[in-house]
């Protein structure tokens, strides 16, 4: 660092062009030759950005020590702030809360100053799970940074309101902050790269709830923009490990799920956190689920069943295993930890509607598909509403109601650009609910529609779903670039175990039939659905007969 604790020449221009390797190396060779707690402190939040915490964690330590002894205590704090969010990569909440409590403390003999703003967001908004305290401290924030002119404090403090906004219901006031707070990022008003990184984490983490994947997709696409021209190609991306799981969901909705999963598997690569961890294995494990590779997904959550964010896919795996009543036990347990939040609940309930009704609980159903239909009514946003609409359908279907009324909501409430999967998963459901009917014209056209939505998206596995509905129709139809008879390499006792797939036969069937377990049983069948790209054992009896599969003696 240069005299006054400024950055030097060679550090500047490696920040404006986004090298932050260069800056590093340029701060290191300057902390070589003449230690300083900013010089230190300066490296922990490069450290952060090239997501090496551990090393980032030694340099905020010393940084503190030294603003210390040197009675700086302003900057004492500015450290303690980094230091919160390194311990939060981490997932050391022992040292979250330390650090939090040691800069209040401080901040006592300092007296009003701007790190008292940078204070109150010093948690990354996305991980406060109480949304009116997020909304109070970003208040304080925003006024604490209007106060002494700080704009990558007010744009940041912008987006945690807007998300605490969104998270209460306050759908329109919260976006609009939202948006005020990118278009500043994009503007190039914010000089603090983790900064807008963490504010483009609120955005994302706002829409995900949401389901806008338009509005989501749209600030990407101005933000990376914005990047390319201010540092060329390829742009610097500062993605944390919550940032990582929302891009990565949005590229998972999108279809792009190759892209997803990178996304995914890097954030459980790169953090120790437990939470984070858990969630990008659901997440990844739900990809798995969509692929029909249920074995495959119940191992990227072992070890995390007690944890909130893998509740649905937990639950899933349990109904691909035939097990709703272990489905309805697992989000039951999570509804009861969310009970205020209508954003959490609203996909919860929608799942659940579908697992009560595979156990024949008619009234749970309604129950859930009730409260889905209050949320609509108190949050109205387009996927929630969609989403209550399908509960709905599915209920009707099962009574003997207008189920076609309710899918035909579904599809008209969700705008084009907003959750294409859901769009098309709903599509596929409406045609098998027609197909189960006499309207045969119907439900050849739903499962038609279906099959472009996941075309387009690349989404080859739920094509390939939609594709064996239109067969067994009596369509010729198979996904672009698809193979008429796949070439999967299955063994002898999986070719058995497929063949009583087509029969019609449970796990338990199969495993006396073959004198094996049960849990050999299931396993044989997960590891043939994920061969064969089916997502069904429906489906998988289609390619039964393409394959030839040889009936077991």
């Amino acid at each position: 660092m240069s005299e006054g604790g400024a950055p030097s020449a060679a550090v500047l221009a490696a920040l404006e062009r986004g090298d932050f390797a260069a800056a590093r190396a340029a701060l290191e060779e300057i902390l070589a030759a003449e230690p300083s707690a900013d010089t230190h402190l300066a490296l922990a939040s490069l450290c952060m950005i090239l997501e090496e915490p551990e090393a980032g964690q030694r340099h905020g330590e010393t940084a503190y020590r030294l603003f210390r002894e040197q009675g700086n205590v302003a900057q004492a704090v500015a450290a303690a702030i980094a230091l919160v969010h390194i311990s939060e990569w981490l997932g050391n909440e022992a040292a979250i809360n330390g650090w939090i409590a040691r800069a209040r403390r401080l901040l006592d003999e300092v007296g009003e100053c701007v790190q008292r703003g940078h204070l109150e967001i010093a948690r990354i908004g996305c991980e406060v799970r109480d949304a009116g305290a997020l909304q109070a401290s970003a208040t304080i924030a925003l006024e604490t940074a209007r106060r002494f002119g700080d704009v990558d404090l007010e744009v940041r403090a912008l987006a945690d309101r807007g998300l605490a906004l969104v998270s209460q219901g306050e759908v329109e006031q919260g976006l609009a902050q939202l948006d005020e707070a990118m278009a500043a990022v994009v503007a190039g008003e914010v000089r603090s790269h983790l900064m807008a990184g963490t504010s483009c984490c609120a955005m994302l983490h706002a829409c995900d709830r949401l389901g806008d994947l338009d509005r989501a997709r749209q600030w990407i696409d101005a933000v990376f923009g914005s990047a390319r021209q201010r540092f060329g190609e390829p742009p610097p991306v500062v993605l944390q490990a919550h940032c990582r799981l929302m891009y990565g969901t949005l590229l998972r909705e999108l279809g792009r799920w190759d892209e997803a999963e990178v996304e995914f598997a890097r954030t459980r690569e790169l953090t120790t956190a437990v939470h984070y961890r858990a969630d990008a294995s659901a997440r990844l494990a739900e990809l798995r689920l969509r692929q029909g590779r249920v074995a495959e997904a119940a191992q990227l959550i072992e070890g995390y069943e007690d944890c909130f964010e893998v509740t649905e896919a937990l639950a899933r795996i349990h109904l691909a295993r035939a097990e709703p009543d272990l489905a309805a036990a697992v989000l039951r347990r999570s509804l009861r930890r969310a009970v205020a939040d209508r954003l959490v609940r609203a996909p919860l309930l929608s799942l659940l509607v579908e697992v009560e009704l595979t156990r024949g609980d008619v009234e749970a159903a309604r129950t859930a598909v009730a409260e889905m239909e209050e949320i609509a009514a108190a949050v109205p946003l387009p996927a929630l509403r969609a989403l209550a609409a399908l509960g709905a359908g599915r209920l009707a279907a099962a009574t003997g109601g207008d189920s076609a009324g309710h899918m035909h909501a579904a599809l008209a409430t969700l705008p084009e650009g907003q959750r294409p999967l859901l769009r098309g998963e709903i599509h596929l459901e409406f045609a098998s609910m027609l197909a189960a009917t006499a309207d045969r014209a119907a439900a050849v056209a739903e499962a038609r529609a279906a099959l472009a939505v996941f075309e387009r998206l690349g989404a080859r596995d739920l094509a390939s779903r939609a594709a064996a509905l239109l067969r067994d129709l009596g369509v010729a139809a198979r996904v672009r670039g698809e193979a008429a008879v796949p070439d999967v390499p299955l063994s002898r006792r999986e070719r058995e175990v497929l063949a009583l797939l087509a029969e019609g036969l449970s796990n338990a069937e199969i495993a006396r039939r073959l004198y094996i377990t049960p849990k050999t049983a299931e396993h044989h069948v997960g590891a043939i659905l994920g061969k064969l790209g089916a997502r069904s054992r429906a489906e998988a009896a289609v390619y039964a007969a393409t394959l030839g599969a040889a009936p077991a003696s």
